[in-house]
């Protein structure tokens, strides 16, 4: 099936002014937030202040002697397309900005769009490689106000500052819980200009956040788009407009939105997700609301002490197999009460993932788990 090089081979000559934007151009920007935008930021000063094209960006990372990184394999292929591509490589981008912070445990990215039709689109980034950036996604457990969405709001306060016309807001993963939190926490002024926010395939919120009245005055404007067997896209609460689309990977791969699959300028849609996202939901969601603050507190910085003694600074590094015994050993290590709350928490998330499969099959028949 295709994907969104397939799509760029069939309307990359076709400006934006020609064919409207569309959800393909918005999984395209968002995969953009990716890119290393280090070349183009100045050390000091307002990010606001620097503006370059599309083309100037995949140019500058594509040339070895940058030495830019890829957050995925697919992204220089996607960089060598835009460039070339009438559609995006005139584009001008603003305002690129990188946090990472590990007194904050902190992991922030964002940069603007500027379309021709005098709209700026917002774009965050999701969580990179960075073992800082996984430590702050699992503190969505813990806090509803986290470094990286404080950062968001005050981005798009600046943003505002700087243009006058509407604006849109995208994400992936967690850049799209960070498009929706930061406008609807942004100001009422400032949220009547957004045109719409996009959240792909990005955590959810706490009942807190979902219930307040500044989730609610921008909840109309909130559309998700996630693939058939989402993992990340269903964790915590969600509300609003859901896309559901196919992807050609596995199961947790189906986060990578080079998989979505699309059908001439749409993604290819489904009208309900597979089984195991559902029952993932369930059992996760069950799992996290089962565990009071205290609980999620502790068991987090257990975990975290673990990875932590492998001395990594990239969550990839805890994935080598050299690793394991290292990992190991830090958890036999760890103080009598340290251990007992991980191996408690996890033989609650055993219960929550039996109830939910028993939930599920009343629910199916059994042809359907075969």
């Amino acid at each position: 099936m295709a994907n969104l090089f397939d799509y760029l081979d069939w309307r990359g000559d076709i400006p934006i002014t020609a064919d409207r934007l569309n959800d393909i151009d918005r999984m395209i920007l968002a995969q953009l937030s990716y890119f290393d935008f280090s070349g183009f930021i100045e050390p000091s000063g307002d990010c606001f202040d620097t503006t370059f094209s599309v083309r100037e960006l995949c140019e500058y990372i594509s040339n070895p002697s940058h030495m830019a990184k890829f957050h995925m394999a697919n992204d220089r292929q996607l960089a060598d397309a835009l460039a070339k591509s009438k559609r995006f490589s005139d584009i001008l981008l603003k305002g690129p900005i990188e946090i990472v912070n590990s007194d904050r445990e902190e992991q922030f990215a964002a940069v603007t769009a500027l379309l021709p039709d005098n709209t700026a689109v917002c774009i965050f980034r999701g969580t990179d490689w960075s073992l800082i950036g996984w430590k702050e996604d699992l503190n969505m457990a813990l806090s509803d106000h986290l470094p990286a969405q404080l950062d968001a709001i005050d981005y798009m306060k600046r943003l505002a500052q700087r243009h006058r016309g509407t604006i849109r807001v995208i994400g992936h993963s967690k850049g799209g819980n960070l498009a929706v939190y930061a406008s609807a926490f942004a100001g009422e002024d400032l949220s009547r200009r957004i045109i719409e926010i996009i959240n792909l395939d990005g955590p959810g919120f706490s009942r807190g956040v979902i219930e307040s009245s500044e989730y609610k005055r921008i909840e109309p404007r909130i559309r998700t788009i996630i693939p058939q067997s989402s993992l990340v896209g269903v964790i915590f609460a969600h509300t609003g407009k859901f896309t559901i689309v196919s992807s050609s990977a596995p199961r947790l791969l189906q986060h990578d939105l080079y998989s979505w699959q699309v059908l001439g300028s749409s993604p290819l849609t489904l009208t309900e997700r597979d089984s195991s996202s559902q029952f993932v939901e369930s059992a996760l969601n069950d799992w996290i609301q089962s565990l009071n603050n205290e609980q999620r507190e502790r068991f987090i910085s257990g975990v975290w002490s673990i990875f932590e003694s492998v001395g990594a600074t990239e969550i990839t590094e805890i994935l080598r197999g050299k690793n394991t015994l290292t990992l190991l050993s830090a958890m036999s290590h760890l103080d009598d009460e340290t251990r007992s709350v991980i191996t408690d928490t996890l033989a609650q998330l055993r219960k929550s993932v039996k109830s939910s499969l028993l939930t599920a099959m009343n629910k199916k028949s059994p042809s359907e788990f075969k």
